[in-house]
């Protein structure tokens, strides 16, 4: 099995009639305001909440053959300097007997407080990474 890709968004959408996956607000950056401080040391960042999904996109391979097929696989967020796992999710994948691919969403919810590049990792069952993608947090002054 092959990961196609892994694709992080505001919010997504599967038309009824056709299974066509609508992605809407692809997210690679994300600027946070904060009001300047009469007091330059007592600033404290923003805590920022919200929503992404996770999309990713399977491919069952020749070798996996044909019949049902189930995985596991890690979601996991890290902090800028990757040694923090903002979060982890565990992901079942399973393809049912005769289906070439898998399509999958997943919601997650973030709360960031520091600047830097956070990377999504998509990890196999021996903990390889397989896919990532990252987002860039900024912190603007208003």
């Amino acid at each position: 099995m092959r990961v196609d890709f892994l694709i992080l968004c505001r919010s997504s959408s599967i038309d009824a009639s056709t299974g066509s996956l609508s992605l809407f607000d692809i997210v690679e950056e994300i600027t946070a305001e904060k009001e300047e401080s009469e007091n330059e040391d007592s600033f404290t960042p923003p805590e920022i909440n919200f929503s992404i999904q996770a999309i990713a996109n399977f491919t069952r391979e020749e070798s996996d053959g044909k019949g049902v097929l189930d995985k596991e696989f890690v979601l996991q967020l890290e902090n800028p300097q990757g040694d923090a796992k903002i979060i982890r999710e565990d992901l079942p994948v399973r393809f049912e007997e005769n289906h070439k691919r898998f399509r999958l969403r997943v919601t997650i919810n973030i709360t960031i407080q520091e600047e830097g590049q956070y990377f999504v990792r998509l990890l196999d069952e021996n903990k390889k990474q397989v896919a990532m993608n990252d987002i860039i947090f900024n912190i603007k002054e208003v």
